[in-house]
């Protein structure tokens, strides 16, 4: 939805990223236009309650505990 909105707040009509085939070009020009309008990433949610930053941090460290194991 955001990438809709950019684009028309752009005045680009177009079918910019429609499919599979998505090139790394294509992605920086859509987060600068997204930088432009102010479109920023939103924190993470789970079941409509933010999760807070310590839980994101305690899940970083265990999954990193665990490829060390590997």
């Amino acid at each position: 939805m955001a990438e809709t909105m950019a684009l028309a707040l752009e005045g680009r009509y177009e079918n910019y990223t429609l499919g599979k085939d998505l090139t790394v070009a294509q992605v920086k020009v859509m987060a600068d236009m997204a930088r432009r309008h102010g479109f920023k990433l939103a924190g993470f949610r789970s079941f409509e309650h933010a999760v807070p930053e310590t839980e994101i941090e305690r899940i970083r460290l265990k999954t990193a505990r665990g490829r060390s194991r590997l």
